[in-house]
């Protein structure tokens, strides 16, 4: 990349190659799959084009850079309509944007052998970094952990629930103290970890 910027001949020509070969696989990767796109859902397949004000500074850039070719990871969008349906109406769709993502990723969520693991984050038409939360390891549930497990090892998988518990908690909790995973305690003891996480769940 950095020598076809400085206008190397040979590496502007891998670039284009590898950056038509991604959007190829791409497409080959969605051709059957039933991706759902409406007014207050979109998928990071789409052939759309959006505003920022509708899907966001974050999911416009997002767009732009598949459509260039770059490897993004895939994405499902809830636009700013959808903030104003009913709750039951907000529900299914937020379903919907799910739907996609296990369709897109081959990923199930629940499942105990291939979990549906992902980040939820929330952007605005503007800007303005760290002003918005995110919310990562979406989706890790006791159901989850035994293929985390498997994946990542049982030290690694066990931070990952402990993390995503004292997120519950705090959202669901807000009003009381809440407890900080800090850094020395990433070095604690396998068994410590998991202490925390019975005490949490």
């Amino acid at each position: 990349l950095i020598a076809s910027r400085k206008g190397d001949k040979e590496a502007t020509k891998k670039v284009k190659y590898y950056r038509e070969q991604y959007l190829n696989d791409k497409e080959w990767d969605y051709k059957d799959v039933d991706l759902i796109e409406n007014q207050y859902v979109v998928h990071s397949g789409t052939e759309g084009i959006y505003d920022h004000y509708h899907i966001s500074h974050k999911g416009s850039n997002l767009l732009k850079l598949i459509k260039m070719g770059y490897p993004v990871p895939d994405f499902s969008i809830l636009t700013s309509d959808w903030f104003s349906l009913p709750e039951d109406e907000k529900d299914k769709h937020l379903r919907l944007a799910v739907s996609n993502l296990e369709q897109m990723t081959g990923e199930k969520l629940n499942d105990a052998e291939m979990p549906l693991v992902f980040a939820i984050r929330c952007a605005m038409p503007q800007y303005i970094p760290g002003l918005m939360p995110t919310y990562l390891n979406a989706g890790v549930v006791p159901e989850t952990v035994e293929a985390l497990k498997q994946m990542f090892g049982i030290k690694v998988a066990g931070k990952i629930y402990l993390n995503n518990l004292l997120t519950l908690y705090s959202l669901l909790y807000h009003d009381k103290n809440i407890p900080l995973l800090k850094e020395q305690q990433y070095h604690t003891s396998t068994g410590e970890i998991y202490k925390k996480i019975q005490t949490y769940y």
